[in-house]
C-alpha cells in the first residue's frame, strides 16, 4: 500500500490477562446497569501507509513492556489529572514509524481499509500530537462515555474527513470511548467555546503535498500571524503576558511588545513539534530556523489563566556539535524529518 489509513479492532485484553478480565468485569456492570446482554469489547488501533513507511498509532500506557518504544507525540493523565505526574498514572500517544500495534495478531475482521487518501493520510499523523490531553477514564467532555485508546482513534480518523459512519467493532462488539471522541471532533469543527481549556480548536489544512499542523485560536481570537508565540502554545495570549528569557537574562511585556519583537526576524521558519498539556500548563518542543540554515531546538512552556497564556517562557536551543570525548558514549538520536523535530523543508513562516 503507497498510502492509506487501516483500522484494527483488538479484542479488549488480548494477550493480558489481567486487562481482559478487568474488561469483562467492566462490561458485565454495564450490561446490567443498561438491562442489556454484556457484548464483546475492543480497543482501536491505526496504522498508517505513507511514503513507503508505516505508521502505528495507538493510546497505550507510559509504563510497562510497550513504553518508550519510540514515535511518542502526546501524553495525558490516567485517572485524576495530578496523578498524571507519575508516570504510572498516565498515557501516552504514539504515531511509531516502523512500529507495530501490539496483539495486531489478535485483531478481529482486521485491519478494516478507511481510505487509500494519501492527504488524509499524512492529515492523521500531523493531528495526533494536537491530541487534548484529557483524562483517561473520566468523561470530562458530558458525553456520557469515557475518554480512551477508542476516543482518540475517533478523533482522529472523524478530525481528518474520514467517513467514520460505517465503522462499527464486530461481532456485535463495543468500542467505549468512540461517541465521546466523535462528539468532540464535532465540537471544535462547529464552534469552538471561548476560553475552554479542552485543548485548542484543530484546522488540518487539505490538497496539500505535505501537511502542517495548524492551530486555532477561540473564535475571535484568532492571532492573525500577529504573533508566532500564539501559533506556538495553540491558545491566545493575554494583553499583559510576560514572556521570559532566562538564558539572556530578558523579559517582554505585553502582547503587543512581544509582537513587536517578533516582527524584527522576517526570514524565521518554525514548526511545533508536540505539545504536551497538564492542568494549566501547555509544554510546546518546536524548531526554527533564523534565516542562516541553522536549526534550533526549543521548548516553551506557556502558563495559563482562563485559557490565555499569562507567562510565557522560552529555552533555546542553539545548534551544536558532538564533543570528541563524548562520541564513544553515545549513539545517534533517530531524528524523522517530518516528526518531532523537523527539518528545514518542513518549517514554514507563521
Amino acid at each position: 500500500m503507497d498510502a492509506g489509513v487501516l483500522l484494527y479492532w483488538v479484542p479488549l485484553g488480548a494477550g493480558g490477562h489481567v486487562v481482559r478480565l478487568n474488561g469483562r468485569l467492566y462490561e458485565a456492570w454495564c450490561a446490567r446497569r443498561e438491562h442489556r446482554p454484556p457484548t464483546p469489547l475492543f480497543h482501536a488501533a491505526l496504522e498508517i501507509h505513507l511514503d513507503d513507511w508505516s505508521y502505528a498509532v495507538e493510546m497505550a500506557p507510559a509504563w510497562g513492556s510497550s513504553a518508550g518504544q519510540g514515535g511518542v507525540v502526546a501524553t495525558g493523565p490516567v485517572g485524576l489529572r495530578p496523578l498524571g505526574r507519575s508516570r504510572f498514572f498516565r498515557y501516552e500517544v504514539r504515531a511509531w514509524r516502523g512500529g507495530t500495534i501490539p496483539d495486531a495478531s489478535y485483531a478481529v475482521a482486521s485491519p478494516v481499509s478507511v481510505s487509500a487518501d494519501r492527504d488524509r493520510a499524512a492529515a492523521v499523523l500531523d493531528l495526533a500530537p494536537q491530541v487534548p490531553a484529557l483524562t483517561w477514564g473520566r468523561d470530562e467532555l458530558g458525553t456520557g462515555e469515557m475518554w480512551n485508546s477508542n476516543s482518540l482513534v475517533a478523533w482522529l480518523l472523524a478530525g481528518t474527513g474520514h467517513d467514520v459512519s460505517a465503522l462499527s467493532p464486530p461481532r456485535g462488539g463495543r468500542a467505549p470511548g468512540w461517541r465521546s471522541g466523535l462528539a468532540l471532533a464535532t465540537n471544535q469543527a462547529s464552534v469552538p467555546a471561548a476560553g475552554s481549556r479542552r485543548g485548542p480548536t484543530l484546522q488540518v489544512k487539505r490538497g496539500f503535498s505535505a501537511c502542517r499542523k495548524v492551530a486555532s485560536m477561540a473564535q475571535g481570537e484568532a492571532s492573525n500571524g500577529r504573533t508566532r508565540v500564539e501559533y506556538l502554545l495553540g491558545v491566545p495570549l493575554d494583553a499583559d503576558v510576560v514572556r521570559q528569557w532566562p538564558q539572556m537574562r530578558e523579559a517582554v511585556h505585553g502582547s503587543q511588545l512581544i509582537g513587536d519583537v517578533e516582527g524584527s526576524f522576517e526570514e524565521l521558519t518554525l514548526e511545533v513539534g508536540r505539545r504536551l498539556e497538564l492542568d494549566d500548563v501547555i509544554v510546546v518542543e518546536w524548531t526554527c530556523n533564523y534565516g542562516d540554515g541553522r536549526l534550533y531546538r526549543n521548548v516553551t512552556i506557556g502558563e495559563l489563566e482562563g485559557g490565555r497564556a499569562v507567562k510565557v517562557t522560552d529555552y533555546w536551543g542553539e545548534p551544536t556539535t558532538t564533543p570528541q570525548w563524548r562520541r564513544d558514549l553515545t549513539s545517534p538520536l533517530e531524528m524523522p524529518a517530518d516528526g518531532i523535530w523537523p527539518d528545514n523543508e518542513h518549517l514554514g513562516h507563521h
